[in-house]
C-alpha cells in the first residue's frame, strides 16, 4: 500500500534535479504545476504553465494552490524573493530545492572512503587522451564522408540560390569563441542581407535582416553545414556546446556563474543543449544560464553514446519541429 504523501499539494519551479525526486516522492496528483524556462516530458503529466515569471500570478489567483509547498529549483533571483513572499501571505511552504551540484564547484565529487566525506575533482572522460583521440577520428570520418559525398554538390545549390535571392559571398564567416576560449572564424552558409551592418548583434525571430531562403536554411539547419570544414580542421567537433560570438562570451562570463567552463570541450555543431529546447534568443540572462547548465552537464558525463544519441534528436528534430531558428 503506498504511503499518502504529506507533499500535497505543492508547486514545482525550475528544473533542478532534485525537483524530480520531489515529485516522485509527492504522489500521484501532488503537484498542480511545474513553472519551468522550457516543458520537460520527465515531469509529466503534471501540467506545464509557463516559464518562471507566471509564478507569482498562478499563486494569486483563484486556482493557485491554498496552504502546500513551492519547491523552488530555479537559480536564485529577485523573482524568488518575490514568490517566497506572497508564500508567506498565503501560508504556502517554501522550499527551496537547488540540486547540490549548483551549491558546489561543477566539477567536484564526494569521496565518503576516508574518516570523513571529502570534495575531490571529477574525473572527467574527456580527460583522458584515448577517449578524446576517439571523439577525434570519428569528427574527422564523418566530416570527410559529408564533405565528399555530399557538401560540394549541396554547396552549388545553395550558393546559386543565395546568389539570386541576395548578392554577395555565399559563405558567412564570424569570429566564435572555441576550446580554451581561443577565437577561430566560425563558417556558416549567409543567411542575412550582405550589407547588413550589425552582424554581431544575434538574429532574432522574423529578423528583417534574414532573406527567405535564409530563413530556410536557418529553421532547416543547412546554414551550419559549412562548420563541418571546422570540424576537419579540428576548430570544432561535431557534438559540443554550441560555439557563441566571442562578444557574448565576454558579456555572459560576467553575468553567469561557471560560463567558462563550457569551453572546457571543442564547441560543437549540435549539442546536448541544444537537443533540450536550449536554443533560440537569449534575450534574459536566464535563458543562457539555462543552456550553460546543460552544456556543463554534458562535459560532465561525455561518453561516445551521449553523441549518437545528441545526434539522432537532433535529426529527428530537424524532421518533425518547424520552427526552429539557429543563432
Amino acid at each position: 500500500m503506498k504511503q499518502k504523501s504529506i507533499i500535497q499539494p505543492c508547486v514545482i519551479v525550475g528544473d533542478s534535479s532534485n525537483l524530480y525526486e520531489i515529485w516522485i516522492n509527492a504522489g500521484d496528483g501532488a503537484a498542480s504545476g511545474v513553472f519551468a524556462p522550457v516543458e520537460d516530458k520527465v515531469f509529466a503529466p503534471v501540467p506545464y504553465r509557463g516559464d518562471i515569471s507566471r509564478v507569482k500570478e498562478y499563486l494569486a489567483s483563484e486556482e493557485g494552490i491554498k496552504g502546500g509547498y513551492v519547491f523552488w529549483g530555479a537559480p536564485s533571483s529577485g523573482e524568488m524573493e518575490a514568490v517566497r513572499g506572497i508564500c508567506n501571505q498565503k501560508g504556502i511552504v517554501f522550499v527551496e530545492a537547488p540540486s547540490l551540484s549548483d551549491c558546489l564547484w561543477r566539477w567536484t565529487w564526494v569521496d565518503v572512503s576516508g574518516p570523513g566525506p571529502v570534495f575531490k575533482v571529477k574525473d572527467l572522460t574527456y580527460d583522458h587522451a584515448f577517449f578524446r583521440i576517439c571523439k577525434r577520428l570519428v569528427d574527422i570520418l564523418v566530416s570527410l564522408a559529408f564533405l565528399g559525398l555530399v557538401y560540394w554538390w549541396l554547396y552549388a545549390i545553395v550558393a546559386f540560390i543565395i546568389h539570386r535571392q541576395s548578392p554577395g559571398p555565399v559563405i558567412f564567416r564570424q569570429k566564435r569563441s572555441g576550446r580554451d576560449n581561443v577565437v577561430f572564424y566560425c563558417l556558416k552558409f549567409r543567411s542575412m542581407e550582405a550589407d547588413n551592418k550589425n552582424e554581431e548583434v544575434q538574429a532574432v525571430k522574423d529578423d528583417e535582416r534574414v532573406f527567405p531562403f535564409g530563413r530556410f536554411m536557418r529553421v532547416s539547419g543547412v546554414d551550419e553545414l559549412p562548420q563541418f570544414i571546422n570540424v576537419l580542421k579540428g576548430e570544432m567537433s561535431i557534438i559540443g556546446p554550441r560555439a557563441h560570438m566571442v562578444y557574448h562570451t565576454d558579456y555572459y562570463s560576467k553575468l553567469v556563474p561557471h560560463y567558462k567552463l563550457r569551453l572546457y570541450m571543442k564547441q560543437g555543431i549540435t549539442g546536448w543543449a541544444q537537443v533540450n529546447g536550449w536554443r533560440g534568443e537569449t534575450r534574459e540572462v536566464r535563458l543562457m544560464e539555462g543552456r550553460v547548465i546543460k552544456d556543463i552537464e554534458y562535459i560532465e558525463n561525455w561518453n561516445l553514446r551521449k553523441d549518437l544519441s545528441i545526434i539522432l534528436k537532433s535529426i529527428r528534430g530537424l524532421l518533425f519541429k518547424h520552427d526552429r531558428m539557429a543563432y
